[in-house]
Formats: structure tokens, sequence, C-alpha cells
């Protein structure tokens, strides 16, 4: 029987914990020049870390943590040089994804290795490494009183008015949007559920 602390720290590991550990420690060994590296770059530059992604690909854990770190830091600093950001899940919607990378500097599923790295780097220094509850986001009064850190470009703005103007909108007309999932995402839905019935 493991003691609980032991079990709490791997609580969310799914494969075998042998496994689990082995791959982290052989990962570790064969990155550690380039993390080591890292770990001086960010010293130095006094780089900020800033995790989003730990509760899944969801819109939400990208956007409702990220939003209000980047209003702080805009209210505070005047800019998001010195911020690095780490998504830790898919890009749930590219759209977003291309605004905030305009802003900050992100890495996520594009560049692994890259991620993998940093996050090493910045879990082993412990500076200025800012994990945040997608729950506690919520309530973030930067929300209320802070500035969105993005916006459409003029060119998108145009795409958006032409596209309106071709399915038969008119300037001013109101309208209501209705949006639904790709079919990609109902799919990869389907063969989880059909992936869960044939385990049960």
């Amino acid at each position: 029987m493991l003691p609980k602390f032991v079990r709490d720290k791997f609580a969310g590991v799914t494969q075998p914990l042998g496994r689990w550990i082995l791959r982290h420690v052989l990962e570790f060994i064969v990155l550690s020049p380039a993390i080591l590296v890292t770990w001086f770059h960010l010293k130095l530059r006094r780089k900020a870390v800033f995790f989003v992604g730990q509760s899944g690909s969801a819109i939400s854990a990208f956007l409702q943590v990220l939003e209000p770190e980047l209003r702080r830091r805009m209210s505070t600093e005047g800019n998001l040089s010195r911020l690095i950001v780490l998504n830790l899940s898919k890009d749930a919607n590219s759209q977003i994804r291309l605004m905030y990378d305009r802003v900050v500097k992100i890495y996520g599923e594009e560049a692994r290795i890259r991620r993998r790295i940093l996050w090493w780097a910045s879990n082993l220094g412990r500076f200025k490494l800012k994990v945040v509850d997608i729950l506690d986001a919520q309530e973030d009064l930067q929300w209320h009183i802070g500035k969105p850190v993005v916006a459409f470009t003029a060119e998108e703005l145009q795409r958006g008015e032409d596209f309106l103007n071709l399915i038969g909108v008119k300037p001013g007309q109101k309208i209501v949007c209705y949006a639904t999932r790709t079919a990609s995402y109902y799919e990869s839905l389907k063969n989880q559920v059909h992936g869960l019935s044939r385990i049960v």
C-alpha cells in the first residue's frame, strides 16, 4: 500500500506509475542541458511563466485563466514582454489562439519540446511561476475593471462584414448568432464513447 502523500502526488496519472516515473526521469536526463540553459535565460531576463490548459482543452481553460492575468500585467507593467505562457492542452479555437499570439509569447502543442523544456525549467526554479485555478479565475476582479488585451484587426472585421453581406445581412440589421461545434468534435466524442463501450 502506497503512503497517502505518494497517492496524492500521482493522483492524475492514468498509466502504470513505474512507467510514468521512468519516462519523466529519462526525459529530464535527456533534456537537462537545454533545461539548465533555459533556467538561466528565464532567471537572467526575469521572465515569468504562466500555465493555462491544466483543466482541459476547452476554450474556458485557456481564456478564463489567461485574460485576467494579462489585464493585470498590462495595468501594472504596461507590456507583456517578460511573460511566457505555456498552454498545456490542445488549442480549442484557432482564432482565439491567433489573437493572443499577437500580444504574448505562447508555447502550445505546436512546440511540444520547447514547452516541455520550459515546464521543467520553470518548475525547478519556482520563480514567478503562476498556476491559477479556473474556478478562482471566474471571480477575478479584472473581468470588471481591466481592459481587454486583444481585439479583431481591421482585416478580420472586414472579413466578418463581407461574410454578413454574403449571407444577406444588411448593415445595422439585428441578428441572432448561433454556433455549433465542428464535425470533428462530434466525431471524437463518438469515438470516445465507442471506445468506452468496448472496454465495458
